[in-house]
């Protein structure tokens, strides 16, 4: 299954193990991320670090772990996609996801409730996403 991944489910997935690092390791799914997002985490690296209890490099290298498990799309591939994102979204920032989602034609993996405000495309939690996957 084909996802576009959502910052929160990185980070969840830094912040401790879960079933949610589990699902980003699974076979059964292939992973994008839009390059903003990438820069979004690296942004907040010191904080986020700081919550982890780690260094600024184990925070490092637990954010290659995690990205080694996803594809990074160049913003040149859904910009197209924006002024159709920001219409159906209330929160601006999370446009580029929705985009790479509208031009990917896939799902979004979120646990961020203002995606499920649109009808656009298909939203699931960690836990429909489970239930899609019949792992519960």
């Amino acid at each position: 299954m084909e996802l576009v991944v959502d910052t929160n489910i990185l980070l969840a997935a830094l912040l401790k193990p879960s079933t949610t690092q589990q699902l980003l390791f699974s076979e059964k799914l292939r992973l994008y991320v839009p390059e903003h997002c990438l820069e979004e985490i690296e942004k907040y690296s010191s904080e986020f670090a700081r919550r982890m209890g780690k260094s600024e490099k184990e925070f490092g290298l637990a954010l290659a772990i995690i990205f080694s498990q996803v594809t990074i799309v160049s913003a040149q591939e859904y910009v197209n996609f924006k002024k159709q994102a920001l219409e159906m979204l209330t929160d601006e920032k999370d446009w580029p996801f929705l985009a790479l989602a509208l031009a990917k034609h896939i799902p979004i993996w979120s646990n961020d409730k203002g995606f499920k405000q649109q009808s656009a495309v298909k939203v699931f939690s960690t836990k429909e996403l489970l239930a899609e996957l019949r792992l519960l």
